[in-house]
């Protein structure tokens, strides 16, 4: 499949939202799986954005029941879904989706190796279901996984954090598989 817009970034031009977009690489939310081995469910698998403050380079970002909810719901809104013609958001290695990620990483293939199918908004964090497709499998399957960790990529919005300047993230748009999640 060749490389589309990021669908989200397409709804965004059509109906503009003050979000930033950001890609999230703090280690603590991205690692994939205990032991950095991939149980499958068929050929998907669950994960979890964990509740916490995260540094990023554009500030503090803030993951919290609301931010959950909020990403739950965009994902699952109409909209969302008819736009990824209900397939779900796209996961790729690394984030050919990203213009200044994909600058720095020319050569980069943007063809989807995954989708997240659902979400579920847990007492811990945001629950996604990522698919994969045979590629993805081989990269994150087995006893020594090609990619280990994940990134997401969100639409955030502008908050405090204990007096300090922040940001909730309100949208996932994708993730990417990486070793690299610092």
């Amino acid at each position: 499949m060749k490389y589309l817009p990021s669908v989200p970034s397409v709804l965004s031009v059509l109906f503009p939202r003050p979000l930033i977009r950001a890609i999230n690489t703090a280690p603590a939310l991205t690692r994939l799986v205990q032991a950095c081995n991939i149980a499958f469910d068929g050929n998907s698998e669950w994960v979890v954005i964990k509740y916490g403050v995260y540094p990023n380079e554009r500030g503090l970002q803030v993951v919290d029941r609301e931010s959950a909810q909020a990403m739950h719901t965009a994902f699952n809104s109409k909209v969302s879904r008819l736009a990824n013609l209900f397939r779900g958001e796209p996961i790729y290695i690394g984030h050919p989706d990203d213009d200044e990620w994909k600058r720095a990483n020319p050569g980069v293939r943007a063809e989807a190796v995954g989708r997240i199918r659902e979400t579920k908004v847990g007492d811990d964090g945001l629950h996604l279901k990522f698919a994969y497709n045979e590629e993805g499998q081989r990269l994150v399957g087995g006893a020594a996984p090609a990619y280990e960790a994940f990134s997401p990529v969100w639409g955030m919005a502008p908050t405090t954090y204990k007096g300090r300047q922040a940001f909730r993230p309100l949208e996932l748009y994708s993730a990417g598989l990486t070793n690299h999640p610092l």
